[in-house]
């Protein structure tokens, strides 16, 4: 454990910064899809609030007891020094679309009213979106390394990772979290937002290919686990 950790006052064994900021993305969550719908009587968006949040809180809950390391990683938002120009261009690009895609999906199935979603989908949205949050939460437990920012982490001695889900395929968090945002926009019965989730789909997969090749530049072994894992986010197709 780290000295900035140890320092931390925690509650329920999680410093008390990352509550502050889960509790802040809940509320950024829930007053955009909220108030793209211009209502609270939403039991999709509701539902789509319980699952996520807490899913997202057990998981960091989970990640303090057993990578504190990892999660106090994860929990440095600003960007970093050695994180290439590119990557906060992209980061800043996700963070609008994944914004858009929570208001699209307010206005679409609730104020507007333009989609109309069979409950059977809507039901599996619920179950994809759970699915993928618990497999990032796998993944992440697999690499101590998966940082929200692109850039070799040296003070935490970090190394290629080839085990587990990484022996198959090299980017498994982001195949873990693609289908969150299809899963989401099914459950909460919004047929544009799958167009919005598409382009954070593709935005994520372009992301993934300039990721490995600054890795494969900068950190060591990371050229040859390429040739070794030929796949990026799908087994023997891609």
């Amino acid at each position: 454990m780290t000295g900035r950790q140890t320092k931390q006052i925690k509650f329920i064994g999680m410093p008390l910064n990352i509550w502050a900021l889960l509790l802040l993305e809940y509320a950024v969550f829930a007053g955009i899809l909220f108030g793209g719908a211009g209502t609270w009587d939403w039991m999709a968006g509701w539902v789509f609030m319980g699952l996520m949040v807490s899913s997202q809180t057990l998981m960091s809950l989970l990640l303090a007891k057993h990578d504190p390391d990892l999660l106090a990683e994860r929990a440095r938002v600003l960007p970093q020094k050695n994180q290439p120009t590119w990557d906060r261009i992209i980061l800043l690009l996700l963070g609008a679309l994944i914004l858009l895609w929570l208001l699209i999906s307010g206005l679409d199935a609730v104020r507007l009213g333009w989609s109309d979603m069979p409950d059977l989908l809507r039901g599996l949205g619920a179950i994809v979106m759970v699915a993928s949050l618990w497999a990032v939460y796998f993944v992440m437990r697999q690499n101590s390394y998966v940082a929200p920012t692109v850039r070799t982490q040296k003070e935490r001695g970090h190394i290629v990772v080839s085990t587990g889900a990484y022996a198959r395929i090299r980017h498994p968090f982001y195949a873990a979290l693609i289908p969150f945002f299809l899963g989401g926009s099914l459950l909460l019965g919004s047929w544009m937002s799958v167009i919005g989730a598409g382009l954070i789909t593709v935005t994520l997969v372009y992301r993934c290919v300039k990721e490995e090749m600054y890795l494969a530049g900068t950190l060591d072994g990371y050229a040859g686990y390429m040739k070794k894992v030929p796949y990026r986010l799908i087994p023997y197709i891609w």
